[in-house]
């Protein structure tokens, strides 16, 4: 396969790449929801397709403006529960001004008026059964905000002492990003005891770090983005570094769950 400059430009430069913001929102909230991500970088089949799409960390379809960096701005979820409708439903809505288009159940739509008829949303045929979401790149830096199409309550991210469940476990993974040396006793097993504590209040709260809720989120994040920092990671690996920058807003994505798992699009 003949690839494009741009994939053999990259692979000289060592393979740098980092999400999207929105991408890292996307998978993190995902991740705390029971949706399997089933992708963000592509395999060497999509990083070497002629024109580069937004798998790639270089892609040729960007819009509205070029890529200021090696940013994969794609994501593919599992289609559960009716995701892609529900998705789907909200973009009509308007609630996603930051969805550049979207593949789910054999159907493309896209945000962008593809064919000049001054109507977007239409609906297009598509491969993918799965929910493949690409961002604006206007968005690359910014939060997507609250984003829940299931419904949820934002609360439900957050976690205290005594809690036990996937919350904490997502909580404890961060912040085992931020410092490997963290929870040495009992590692990340989902539980809200004394050890936990101990390390939200060295890590992220001070006090007695027996709260984790939007202010500590906030935080983590920006300590996450802080200690990766960097080229954000390679595709030759197995794992995705989330990237969120410095500045997110408390009223942000309302996301604990950051775990780190394999993204490469197959």
């Amino acid at each position: 396969m003949m690839a494009s400059q741009a994939y053999y430009t990259w692979d000289a430069a060592g393979r740098p790449w980092k999400l999207a913001r929105p991408i890292a929102e996307l998978q993190a909230w995902a991740q705390a929801n029971g949706v399997t991500v089933l992708g963000t970088i592509g395999n060497e089949e999509h990083l070497q397709h002629v024109p580069p799409q937004d798998h790639t960390p270089y892609s040729a379809t960007a819009w509205p403006v070029k890529l200021s960096g090696y940013i994969v701005t794609a994501i593919d979820l599992d289609n559960v529960r009716e995701l892609g409708q529900l998705i789907e439903d909200g973009a009509r809505a308007g609630e996603y001004p930051w969805l550049k288009y979207m593949n789910h159940d054999n159907q493309h739509l896209d945000s962008r008026d593809l064919d000049g008829d001054g109507i977007t949303w239409e609906e297009y045929p598509s491969s993918d059964k799965h929910v493949h979401i690409s961002i604006r790149t206007d968005w690359i830096d910014r939060s997507i905000g609250t984003f829940d199409p299931f419904g949820g309550d934002d609360s439900s991210m957050f976690c205290k002492y005594g809690d036990k469940n996937d919350k904490v476990k997502a909580l404890q993974l961060q912040m085992l990003r931020v410092n490997p040396a963290a929870l040495p006793n009992f590692g990340p097993d989902g539980g809200y005891g004394d050890e936990t504590a101990t390390w939200v209040s060295i890590i992220i709260t001070g006090g007695d770090g027996k709260t984790y809720g939007p202010q500590g989120f906030d935080i983590l994040q920006a300590l996450v983005a802080q200690k990766e920092g960097g080229d954000g990671g390679s595709s030759v690996g197995s794992t995705v570094q989330i990237k969120i920058p410095e500045s997110t807003s408390v009223a942000a994505v309302t996301i604990a769950e950051v775990t780190v798992t394999s993204t490469i699009v197959s």
